[in-house]
C-alpha cells in the first residue's frame, strides 16, 4: 500500500489534489502566487517539452539504477516523465508529485495514463514509509523553506537500499560567480516587491536579452577555441531569449534558492541516519547526488 490510509481516493483515480489537506508553509504560498504561474499553471494551452534533465543522471550513475517502484518529486511540466521515465523498462509503479495546478492536466495525457499524480507539498508527502525503490527530483529541494526536511521526507518514503537521485544548486566560488549570486538575490527581492507574475516575466524577458549579450554569445565564440571553458559560462546554450527565459524565471521568481558547498552537503548527509552512502558529483551547473538508503 503506497498511500497513507486517509488518502486512498487515489486507488480509483490517477490524480488527487491533496494540497488543501497539507499544511502549506509561507514558502509554498509564495510559490503558488508568483513562481507557480508559469510552468505550473493549469490553464496553459501548450506545454513545450524540452530536453530531459534525468538523462544527465543516466549518464553519470547509469540508467539501470532507475528501477522498481518510482517517485518523481516536482514533475513540473512532465518533461522527464514523457521523454524518459515512462519508457524505462525497469520501473513498476510510477508516481509523480508537484505543487503546481498543471499536474492535473498531465494526468489526462494518454502517454501518462498509468502514472499516478498527486498535487501536494514535498515537505509533507502522503506516502507510507519505505514504498519506493527509486526517487528522483530535479531542482526542488533548494526551492523549499527547509532543505533538510525535504530530504528526510523523501528518504522516509524510500525503501532500504533504495536510491534517491536529485539535483541542487551549489554555492559559488570566485568573485565573479559570487557577484552573480549576490545579483540573483537582489533581483529576487526586487521581483517579490513587484509581486506581479506578468510584469516580472516581462522584466525577465528583457533580462534574457542582456544575458545573451554578455554570456551566451561570448560563450559561442570561446567555444570555437576551448569548449571546456565555454561550458563554464552561464547560459552558454542560449541563442534567443526564449531559450533561457525559463531558467531565468526559475531562479528569480522562486520563493527561495538555497545553496550549499559540497562540504556543507557532506556535513548534512553525515548527520542523517537514513543514509548508507552517497555520491556527490559537482559540476558547473550544480550538484548531482545519489543517496543509497540504510538497510539497518
Amino acid at each position: 500500500m503506497f498511500i497513507k490510509e486517509n488518502f486512498q481516493q487515489l486507488v480509483d483515480s490517477n490524480f488527487i489534489n491533496l494540497l488543501q489537506s497539507n499544511d502549506i508553509d509561507y514558502i509554498a504560498k509564495i510559490s503558488l502566487s508568483t513562481w507557480g504561474q508559469g510552468n505550473h499553471s493549469k490553464n496553459r494551452e501548450v506545454y513545450k517539452y524540452g530536453s530531459s534533465h534525468i538523462k544527465i543522471f543516466f549518464d553519470i550513475f547509469g540508467k539501470e539504477n532507475f528501477r522498481g517502484n518510482f517517485l518523481e518529486i516536482g514533475c513540473g511540466e512532465g518533461i522527464d516523465l514523457i521523454n524518459e521515465i515512462v519508457n524505462i523498462s525497469y520501473l513498476n509503479e510510477i508516481y509523480a508529485v508537484d505543487i503546481g495546478e498543471n499536474i492535473e492536466d498531465l494526468s489526462y495525457k494518454n502517454k501518462l495514463n498509468h502514472v499516478k499524480f498527486i498535487r501536494c507539498n514535498c515537505l509533507n508527502l502522503p506516502f507510507n514509509n519505505e514504498v519506493f525503490n527509486t526517487i528522483y527530483s530535479w531542482g526542488v529541494f533548494h526551492h523549499t523553506g527547509n532543505f533538510e526536511k525535504a530530504l528526510n521526507e523523501a528518504l522516509r518514503c524510500l525503501s532500504p537500499s533504495g536510491n534517491l537521485f536529485f539535483y541542487t544548486y551549489k554555492k559559488q566560488h570566485g568573485k565573479i560567480k559570487k557577484f552573480g549570486t549576490f545579483l540573483e538575490i537582489f533581483l529576487m527581492k526586487f521581483l517579490k516587491k513587484i509581486n506581479n507574475y506578468y510584469l516580472s516575466k516581462l522584466f525577465c524577458y528583457f533580462l534574457s536579452i542582456f544575458l545573451l549579450l554578455i554570456f551566451s554569445y561570448p560563450s559561442k565564440i570561446i567555444a570555437l577555441f576551448n569548449k571546456k571553458i565555454a561550458k563554464t559560462i552561464p547560459y552558454n546554450w542560449g541563442w534567443k531569449p526564449n531559450d533561457i527565459i525559463l531558467s531565468v524565471l526559475d531562479r528569480l521568481l522562486a520563493p527561495i534558492n538555497t545553496r550549499y558547498s559540497k562540504k556543507e552537503l557532506e556535513n548534512i548527509f553525515e548527520k542523517i541516519k537514513f543514509i548508507k552512502k552517497y555520491i556527490i558529483i559537482e559540476r558547473n551547473e550544480g550538484h548531482f547526488i545519489k543517496i543509497t538508503k540504510n538497510d539497518f
